[in-house]
């Protein structure tokens, strides 16, 4: 768990230091997946809803147990592994939309490199609850950085001069002075055009549970302080729940609570998940809120910044 800690520690000084980062951020990729190699990986329970059947397992190691993953979804093998990440980097090297079978590999290359990392924290450092969220956020703004390098990369919406306050969106955390910082809206990644100004505004979650909220909130004060210069795409991996008394896996998600968040709160554009919610599928509720599996992020935000370029 040290060699874990240690290039984890790498990657998060680079991304704090705007440097690129994208091959420390493989090497904590390649560490957890080689630690999660002494644990052992069963299945765990079924979820089914509406036709929709989703096979779980966890990791297990002693009396551990890690949060549950899509079966077959997170790829340990080392040469399968070496070869998703190949094309996934291709792909995202490139620059260019990509059909649904190539995002399919992104998500799970995605969903691979989060979910062991967390695994690994959900066994040997338990009480460390915000660092994979950590690692999620350095990991796809390496990979931002790799797809769309024409566009700038922030963690801070500057309002601050709303209130007569002059906030560095590319200071680090500790040299951004109270005052300043409650005058910005701190999300995850926000990217921005060089050309337009037009920002899309990423919150990284692995699960949201009661925070959906906040991505909604933090837009209806985008748009009222800077009306249509900022978009919002929220960022998931999934929406699961493990429950050890009852041996199964539950999705936690609010269907109903989103539509209304969206319909009179304000409103993304888009939800993006690896692992998608059962309900969030279905037709009645994507009418209302586009969802889309986590690979189409990178192609639907270049084109966004692109068009209103």
């Amino acid at each position: 768990m040290q060699d874990l800690e240690r290039a984890f520690a790498r990657a998060a000084a680079a991304y704090n230091a705007n440097r690129p980062h994208l091959d420390q951020t493989r090497e904590v990729i390649r560490t957890a997946l080689e630690l999660l190699g002494e644990a052992e990986l069963g299945p765990y329970a079924d979820f089914r809803l509406r036709n929709v059947q989703t096979r779980y397992s966890v990791f297990t190691l002693g009396a551990s147990v890690s949060r549950p993953v899509v079966t077959g979804m997170l790829i340990g093998e080392e040469q399968p592994f070496e070869e998703l990440e190949a094309e996934a980097l291709r792909l995202l090297r490139a620059g260019q939309p990509y059909g649904d079978e190539e995002a399919a590999r992104v998500t799970t290359y995605l969903y691979t490199a989060v979910m062991a990392f967390a695994c690994c924290y959900d066994l040997w450092k338990p009480g460390s609850r915000k660092t994979p969220g950590t690692f999620f956020e350095i990991f796809m703004a390496a990979l931002f950085g790799l797809y769309a390098p024409r566009h700038r990369l922030s963690k801070h919406v500057n309002l601050g001069d709303l209130l007569g306050v002059d906030v560095d969106a590319n200071a680090p955390d500790d040299a951004v002075d109270e005052e300043a910082e409650d005058a910005s809206v701190s999300t995850d990644i926000v990217v921005t055009s060089s050309v337009s100004g037009i920002s899309a505004v990423l919150p990284l979650k692995i699960t949201t549970r009661e925070r959906i909220v906040q991505p909604y909130a933090h837009q209806r004060i985008l748009d009222a302080a800077r009306p249509g210069l900022y978009r919002s795409f929220l960022c998931c991996m999934s929406e699961t729940q493990l429950d050890k008394k009852k041996r199964r896996v539950n999705q936690i998600c609010v269907p109903g609570t989103v539509r209304l968040f969206q319909r009179f709160l304000s409103r993304l554009d888009g939800l993006y998940y690896c692992d998608i919610p059962a309900r969030y599928a279905w037709p009645e509720f994507t009418r209302q809120v586009p969802v889309k599996p986590l690979g189409f992020v990178f192609a639907d935000v270049a084109a966004l910044l692109d068009r209103e370029a």
